[in-house]
């Protein structure tokens, strides 16, 4: 009989354990938009960005934040070649007080690793050329490792949750060569973004909780537009200062928590611009192509 009633019991008093203790288990990190922003073939772009993210929804010792490394190669007058590297590490704590008054702390630490190949085709819009229509599509492969610390009334406890990701993305945009040294570029990223080989120690009823069951049979969609201005020196063309906003928003009707919105700050590279001093063709294939 005592056994029986253990067996009931204990689950019932780890379910009120952690009745009102609430966090959030994200599922989805956008990477850094690659918006080359070429003209004319031969053309080159090498960035390496900061990225940092808004931290809703968490408390103390919280961090959002990685890098972006992304190259890409005008082949043509009108096609590119890219590709794009994405880290992310991530830790949100959660402080909350369970039905019975204690104290209940959660610590989940994210590592993302993203890698994406692409091709692209860009054309002028005008016969000056001071605005060209970009369309990038491309695949990735992705690596998500999230690890579930916490203290509660009682020992120390530990969860993970991994998993591989696949995703495709279409990403139309504008981009507009400023009078002097300046661009700007304005560009949607569709993503879908798919799970597999997910491995965890969750129960079936914890993942169903914390939204993160359905990532086993859903394609999830994410309309992810961006701004991007890239300025430089005028004696030096090819190294240029590059900011960029950027949000992410789900399109499915399907509950996921993801982050939603990055700041990328760093530097952009073009090669092919090294013996460039500040001439005038440092837009586009002639020196009238400026707003």
């Amino acid at each position: 009989m005592k056994s029986i009633l253990t067996n009931l019991l204990l689950p019932v008093a780890a379910l009120l354990l952690f009745a009102s203790c609430k966090s959030y288990h994200y599922m989805y990190a956008p990477v850094a938009t690659n918006t080359p922003m070429f003209n004319k073939k031969g053309e080159s772009d090498v960035s390496a960005l900061y990225s940092f993210g808004s931290l809703f929804r968490s408390n103390v010792h919280t961090h959002n934040d990685g890098y972006d490394f992304q190259g890409a190669y005008a082949v043509s007058d009108h096609f590119a070649l890219t590709a794009a590297f994405s880290h992310r590490h991530e830790r949100n704590v959660y402080d909350s007080t369970n039905t019975f008054g204690n104290t209940v702390n959660s610590s989940l630490s994210y590592r993302r690793n993203t890698t994406l190949l692409g091709v692209g085709y860009f054309t002028p819009c005008n016969a000056s050329g001071s605005s060209f229509f970009d369309l990038y599509a491309g695949y990735g492969i992705g690596r998500y490792q999230l690890d579930d610390d916490g203290v509660a009334p009682g020992p120390l406890y530990h969860q993970f949750h991994d998993c591989n990701v696949n995703n495709y993305y279409v990403q139309p945009g504008f981009h507009f060569n400023g009078r002097g040294a300046m661009q700007v570029s304005l560009a949607t990223r569709i993503n879908t973004i798919s799970y597999y080989n997910i491995a965890t120690d969750y129960t079936a009823a914890q993942e169903k909780s914390y939204n993160m069951a359905v990532i086993r049979n859903t394609v999830f969609s994410f309309l992810e537009p961006s701004f991007t201005i890239r300025g430089w020196a005028p004696g030096a063309p090819w190294i240029r200062i590059e900011f960029q906003a950027s949000t992410s928003i789900k399109l499915n009707n399907t509950a996921l928590y993801y982050r939603e919105s990055y700041l990328s700050l760093g530097l952009s590279f073009d090669l092919s611009r090294l013996d460039d001093h500040g001439g005038k063709n440092v837009h586009g294939p002639s020196p009238h192509r400026q707003l």
